[in-house]
């Protein structure tokens, strides 16, 4: 009605506040589709909800969306330019990838592919690296907070010295002629401790450490994200090249894929543990 009627849609799946960009487009079947770009990745709105489309895409930081003539949709992210092809939007998105001969592997469910590939370090193991490559871990922000705990109870050390020059130098009368005598040395030095009590209850290091903390824990989450993406978008493009399997077990290998995916990216922010947790509760359960 030419806008002049408004109605909520849902927003159940899309950060709304990580909104840049919204763009129709049209399906090779000419179903229109609505598709979001955010800095937390790109969202397409499909039977009532927003679904996240992540096959392909290295990065979650999503600047923009375009589309050329032939429906091709192209997504600019920090990490490049990324494309995703108009008859790949109503079907599992297909993965290539450069490669040779690749013995073709049988599988059934994605716990078989982590077995294939249990020569590879866990999604967990490499976690732990990046983060300890980039100096984010948690221990670093808890160690300054101990450090600043520490310093109340040092004292602080100051100390003085005086040279006092007077009659260093005088005239000795007693005998004749008169000499020049070089009298003593007069040095006053002092230490003094003072200590302040009230960084015992509240230091003002921490008021510091809080934003460093803040902005720390903005970059692991940037580190996690980052490189859990790129891992299971590399296992992926494994499974591509290694399947021989029929749609509907490659559709259940991608949806338990992706479950391993959002738990990895939780125990990510989590230190490791929500699985944890999961596994206490399913041991207390029997």
């Amino acid at each position: 009605d030419e806008g002049k009627t408004w109605k909520n849609m849902s927003n159940d799946g899309l950060p709304v506040a990580s909104l840049r960009r919204l763009l129709v487009l049209e399906r090779h079947d000419g179903v229109h589709e609505l598709l979001a770009a955010t800095s937390k990745g790109v969202y397409r709105y499909a039977q009532t909800r927003w679904q996240q489309v992540y096959q392909g895409l290295e990065s979650n930081d999503t600047t923009d969306l375009a589309r050329d003539s032939e429906g091709n949709m192209y997504a600019a992210t920090d990490r490049g330019l990324f494309m995703i092809r108009r008859s790949s939007l109503s079907k599992e998105s297909n993965q290539t990838a450069l490669g040779g001969n690749i013995k073709k592997a049988v599988f059934t469910d994605y716990a078989d592919i982590e077995n294939y590939f249990g020569f590879e370090p866990p999604i967990q193991e490499v976690q732990a690296m990046a983060v300890d490559y980039a100096e984010v871990h948690p221990d670093k922000i808890k160690k300054w907070r101990q450090q600043a705990q520490k310093r109340a109870v040092a004292p602080t050390l100051s100390t003085g010295i005086d040279r006092s020059a007077t009659d260093m130098f005088h005239w000795d009368t007693g005998s004749n002629p008169d000499n020049l005598v070089r009298g003593r040395d007069y040095i006053d030095w002092d230490v003094s401790l003072s200590w302040n009590l009230g960084d015992l209850i509240w230091n003002n290091d921490q008021t510091s450490i809080d934003s460093r903390s803040k902005l720390m824990v903005e970059l692991r989450e940037d580190v996690l994200d980052q490189v859990t993406r790129i891992y299971f978008e590399r296992r992926r493009i494994q499974v591509a090249l290694l399947s021989n399997q029929n749609a509907e077990i490659m559709q259940k290998v991608e949806q338990q894929m992706r479950l391993a995916e959002l738990t990895a990216i939780i125990d990510g922010f989590t230190g490791g543990r929500f699985s944890r947790e999961i596994l206490s509760k399913k041991m207390e359960n029997g």
